[in-house]
């Protein structure tokens, strides 16, 4: 587009320059006197080996209307440039106006595509909200809530984790764990229908076992990220990273050999996003 302003300006002042450059007019030349003509000489006479050749000349009144003809045609052209100039620079300013146009149809064109696309595919969250067997000889079980906030199905749902004991709070920019595929079917998750999904993974050491139930700066991590793909077939994600509140009620499951308790989850500063 500025390439094109620039052309289009460029053959605006070359326009200008020939509306206001030199076109004034050639002066009309004076009138012939009668005198000024000479008449031919009527004693001339050729012969057959030398012909004689005679030139017609204009009377000073035929002088005077061929430079009067020139004149008027002179100011003609001069005014059909400056119409052409001008119908130029209109043809220009109405392309440029075409083409700004025509940018801005597209634009709204797209925007609303993708404001229809944003308002309704799927949107999906994930709440942790169950633990069982911490602390014991079974492996760890950990139970999730998928929701679809969106307004269409989300399909080919796919969860990946990792777990681990770290410090509290999360330190600005905390990697991001290698996180492994659960190896579950593939879902759907439908609007205003939650899915419960559950993993498992191994017991952790003794020192990470009482770090993640005492220790004021540690906690037990879940990481996690949800893949799915919207109605529009386009891959979307989800990113979560949850810590376990450590207080009397994990306590009273990871060392009074309960199943399940009400524990208090909190998301981190960081590792929470989406698509």
């Amino acid at each position: 587009m500025r390439e094109l302003l620039a052309a289009i300006g460029i053959v605006s002042a070359v326009m200008l320059m020939v509306w206001f450059g030199d076109t004034s007019n050639p002066p009309i030349p004076q009138r012939q006197s009668e005198s000024a003509t000479q008449a031919p000489n009527n004693n001339q006479r050729g012969s057959r080996e030398l012909p004689l050749y005679t030139r017609a000349v204009k009377t000073a009144q035929e002088l005077n209307e061929e430079a009067e003809d020139r004149y008027e045609k002179h100011k003609s052209d001069v005014w059909l440039v400056r119409f052409t100039g001008l119908l130029t620079l209109f043809t220009a300013g109405l392309f440029v106006a075409t083409a700004l146009l025509w940018g801005a149809t597209k634009r709204l064109v797209e925007g609303g595509e993708d404001t229809a696309k944003r308002q309704l595919r799927a949107y999906v969250g994930v709440s942790v909200d169950r633990l069982s067997n911490f602390n014991s000889k079974a492996d760890i079980g950990i139970g999730m809530t998928l929701s679809n906030h969106g307004q269409t199905p989300a399909r080919n749902v796919q969860i990946k984790l990792a777990v681990c004991v770290g410090p509290y709070p999360l330190p600005d920019n905390f990697p991001w764990p290698t996180v492994a595929d659960l190896r579950q079917s593939r879902s759907t998750v439908f609007p205003d229908k939650p899915l419960n999904s559950d993993a498992t993974c191994k017991q952790f050491s003794e020192a990470d076992t009482h770090d993640a139930i005492y220790a004021k700066n540690k906690r037990f991590y879940v990481f996690g990220i949800v893949e799915y793909d919207d109605i529009f077939n386009d891959p979307q994600w989800t990113k979560f990273c949850v810590s376990l509140q450590n207080d009397a009620e994990f306590a009273a499951l990871a060392l009074g050999g309960r199943q399940e308790g009400n524990l208090t989850w909190e998301h981190a500063a960081q590792h929470n996003e989406a698509s």
